[in-house]
């Protein structure tokens, strides 16, 4: 029997075909871009410096250099992206790279990330029942789901009307492709969400060409564009946060002068407010 290793040349072309397929799809599909970008990034480096190698050396450079204007969890994702690429286009596995990784975790000493404020179960209550629908329907109805379910961004974006099942007394929302793969589902009961879910329906046109279930919403009335992405973000979770932490917002015999103050902060905000729950990572009460 031969014992002879096999080389690429004894591969067959079609099969060297279907494994280089396979390994184009070993990066995460919804990040592939940013780990692209980020090896791209390297190379540009090296070129720029004129390195033609792959040493633990060379990589202990580029991180050292890279620490000036990085965090150290931005480090790490770098260091994570990186190593998941240059093991499949160069076959190196850079976990074995020791100096660097001890390198990484000495910069990550005493690094204290930031951590999102979230809305307590109380906060959103009182939102719910507070904030005047002509301007926050929208944003209930994304709270409703987004707790109930422990909704992600993408997930709310992607939610069609089909999706919901009005039952009289129960939602029964399905989410037919979640992160795992699986398709899930949960439920919303409490009357006065089903009547907040109902209202928001309501006024949804009917010649929308589309069934996404969130349109955009302004002054109590829908359009047909449909919500994108990010406004599931930074952007509807800090008008939350501001329906709760500025009194203007809600119903008060505010004046005029508190008002435009009050309008002001909206630009500034953003950075010291909760993201609530619609940021990637869904804190769940």
């Amino acid at each position: 029997m031969n014992t002879s290793e096999n080389t690429g040349e004894d591969v067959p072309f079609d099969l060297s075909k279907a494994a280089a397929a396979a390994t184009e799809e070993l990066l995460p599909s919804k990040s592939k871009e940013r780990y692209e970008k980020q090896f791209q990034i390297f190379e540009d480096w090296r070129r720029l410096k004129n390195v033609t190698s792959l040493t633990e050396d060379v990589f202990l450079a580029y991180f050292a250099e890279k620490s000036s204007s990085y965090k150290a969890s931005s480090l790490w994702s770098t260091y994570s992206m990186l190593k998941a690429v240059l093991l499949l286009k160069e076959n190196l596995d850079i976990s074995k790279f020791c100096k660097v990784t001890a390198y990484l975790k000495r910069k990550s000493t005493g690094y204290q990330p930031k951590k999102s404020k979230c809305l307590s179960p109380d906060q959103i209550d009182k939102f719910l029942l507070e904030a005047p629908d002509k301007e926050f329907l929208l944003m209930k109805v994304a709270l409703i789901f987004g707790v109930s379910g422990a909704c992600r961004c993408d997930e709310l974006s992607r939610m069609l009307v089909d999706d919901i099942e009005d039952q009289n007394n129960v939602l029964i929302v399905h989410i037919p492709d979640s992160k795992t793969k699986k398709p899930r589902r949960f439920v919303v009961v409490d009357e006065r969400n089903l009547a907040t879910y109902r209202r928001y329906l309501e006024l949804r046109p009917p010649s929308t060409p589309h069934k996404r279930l969130f349109l955009n919403y302004k002054k109590g009335k829908c359009t047909v564009q449909p919500v994108g992405l990010h406004s599931f973000g930074i952007g509807q979770a800090a008008d939350v946060a501001i329906a709760e932490l500025l009194p203007s917002v809600l119903p008060s015999k505010s004046k005029e002068s508190n008002e435009t103050e009050n309008t002001k902060k909206l630009n500034t905000i953003n950075e010291t407010i909760l993201l609530a729950y619609f940021g990637e990572k869904v804190n769940v009460f």
